[in-house]
C-alpha cells in the first residue's frame, strides 16, 4: 500500500509565487505560442495583460503584445494608432508612434540606459548600491528616484514620466519611460 502524499505546500508556493515586476513578449496570432521581436500596425484593444495589434482587412497581420506593467500605466489611449512595438533581448519594450514619437520604454536591468525620447537624450541608472535611479535629462534636468517613486521630465510642450518600478534582489532594476499621457 502507497501511503498518500500531501502536496498542499505545492498550493500554496504557487499562489505566494509574484508575477515579475515588468515582463513582456509579442505573439503573432498566425503562430500561436511563437514569439517575435518586433510589430506593426494599429492598436485594435487594450486590456490589463494584452494589446492587440493589426492592420485594417487583414486578419493574418495581427499581433498581441502580452505584458506585465504596473498600474500606473494605461495603454488604453494607443487604440487607434499606428505603433511600431519592439522587444529587445527581453529586456526592452519600446512602443514607439509612425512619426517616430516615443510612447513607453520599459527596461529591466542593471545596465545604464540611454533614450532619445522626441529628440531629447535621457539617461537612466541604477546607483552603484541598488538604492536609487539616477535621471539625467534635458538642459542639465537631474533627478533622483527612490525605488517606487516617479520623476516628471518636460521639454517643450512634450512631457514624459520616468518611474522606478521596482529593485530584484539581484540588483536588477524594474522602470519605465512614458508619454505622460499614458501615465496616471
Amino acid at each position: 500500500m502507497v501511503a498518500a502524499r500531501n502536496l498542499d505546500w505545492i498550493d500554496e508556493c504557487w499562489d505566494r509565487a509574484e508575477p515579475p515586476p515588468v515582463s513582456f513578449a509579442i505573439e503573432p496570432h498566425r503562430e500561436p505560442g511563437a514569439r517575435v521581436s518586433l510589430a506593426e500596425g494599429i492598436v485594435k484593444h487594450v486590456d490589463e495583460e494584452r494589446l492587440d495589434i493589426g492592420t485594417p482587412g487583414f486578419r493574418a497581420e495581427r499581433a498581441s503584445l502580452e505584458y506585465h506593467l504596473p498600474a500606473s500605466l494605461d495603454l488604453r489611449p494607443l487604440v487607434g494608432r499606428r505603433v511600431r512595438v519592439e522587444v529587445a533581448q527581453g529586456k526592452t519594450l519600446t512602443i514607439c508612434g509612425d512619426t517616430g514619437r516615443l510612447w513607453l520604454v520599459a527596461h529591466y536591468g542593471r545596465d545604464t540606459f540611454w533614450q532619445s525620447v522626441g529628440g531629447v537624450d535621457l539617461c537612466v541608472s541604477i546607483s552603484k548600491d541598488a538604492e536609487v535611479m539616477h535621471v539625467a535629462g534635458p538642459a542639465g534636468q537631474q533627478y533622483i528616484v527612490e525605488c517606487g517613486g516617479s520623476a516628471r521630465i518636460s521639454w517643450g510642450a512634450r512631457a514624459w514620466v520616468v518611474e522606478f518600478v521596482s529593485l530584484g534582489e539581484s540588483g536588477e532594476a524594474a522602470y519605465f519611460i512614458a508619454d505622460a499621457s499614458l501615465w496616471h
